[in-house]
């Protein structure tokens, strides 16, 4: 479902959600793989992704989140995956799933539709475990090319 075409698309709402809820996962969380659905909402239109691994999925949509602040996200990985290619264009983000589905959604409710997934996740979760997925989220900031632009930010300070 294309809203236009890429260069006068029309911006839609945007969120995110996993089937079974975020709280449910983070709160009943054992350490093992879990898996989940995550379906990114573009107005009307869903698309729903499968993953083996909430916990790398979910420091992925994190570290995500922050690299589309800062305007350095260039596609939207899930699961080691790419499933999005990101443009950003003055506040507005051009999210191309596949030729035929490009949708236009606003920088702000893309970044804090994420980070909000991200704390229901980790809500009620243990101060331990909590520990365990700020250091996975630096080690993948470390290794992981695609996560190159926060390590850059990282040296400025």
């Amino acid at each position: 479902m294309m809203f236009g075409s890429p260069n006068s698309l029309r911006v839609v709402t945007f969120q995110l959600a996993t089937d079974p809820a975020a709280e449910t996962i983070g709160s009943r969380w054992t350490g093992t793989p879990t898996q989940a659905t995550f379906r990114f909402s573009f107005g009307s239109a869903t698309a729903a992704v499968n993953v083996p691994d909430v916990w790398t999925s979910f420091c992925e949509l994190y570290l995500q989140s922050q690299l589309a602040a800062r305007d350095k996200l260039q596609a939207l990985c899930l699961g080691g995956q790419r499933r999005f290619t990101l443009t950003n264009v003055k506040g507005i983000i051009v999210c191309q799933w596949s030729r035929e589905h490009i949708f236009a959604v606003r920088k702000s409710e893309l970044v804090s539709s994420i980070e909000t997934l991200v704390d229901r996740f980790l809500e009620d979760m243990p101060e331990t475990l909590r520990e365990a997925f700020v250091q996975l989220g630096a080690s993948m900031i470390r290794n992981d090319p695609m996560f190159a632009p926060l390590n850059e930010l990282e040296g400025a300070r």
